[in-house]
């Protein structure tokens, strides 16, 4: 049977009666298909979980104040520890899900190049916030 024929759902099915006559490829490419459909379900859960009642709450606090300096509600939303997780680990999947559908590693450096690229997307955005807390400190009076 031609590969290129088949359908995307055909890699779904638990019993496909031609298994035996499948290249072994078909089967590697199972493993880093489903890592990054399952990178894709965690983004979903951070967009959900995190970043959307985040953007609620700094959308309320921002309606709520006037035109002028930003108060400390609004900057305390704005630089929130769990904004942070959620925005590095999306963003690591993102460019993991890149590399992974681009090259089709094997389950084993898909997991790895997921876990890599969120560790390292975190210590990006965890810098930083670091930088622009202390771009945003007041100076002091000499």
């Amino acid at each position: 049977m031609n590969l290129a024929r088949r359908s995307p759902v055909s890699c779904f099915k638990r019993h496909d009666p031609d298994a035996p006559t499948r290249p072994p490829e078909v089967n590697h490419v199972r493993s880093w298909f489903y890592v990054a459909l399952g990178a894709w379900a965690a983004n979903l859960l951070f967009a959900t979980l995190a970043v959307k009642p985040s953007v609620f709450a700094l959308a309320r606090a921002a309606a709520g104040g006037s035109d002028g300096p930003i108060g400390s509600e609004v900057d305390r939303l704005r630089r929130s520890r769990r904004w942070e997780i959620a925005e590095g680990v999306m963003r690591g999947n993102d460019l993991a899900m890149l590399y992974v559908m681009f090259v089709k590693p094997s389950a084993a450096e898909s997991l790895l190049v997921v876990a890599a690229a969120s560790v390292a997307c975190l210590g990006i955005e965890r810098v930083l916030a670091r930088r622009v807390t202390r771009a945003d400190a007041p100076i002091p009076a000499s």
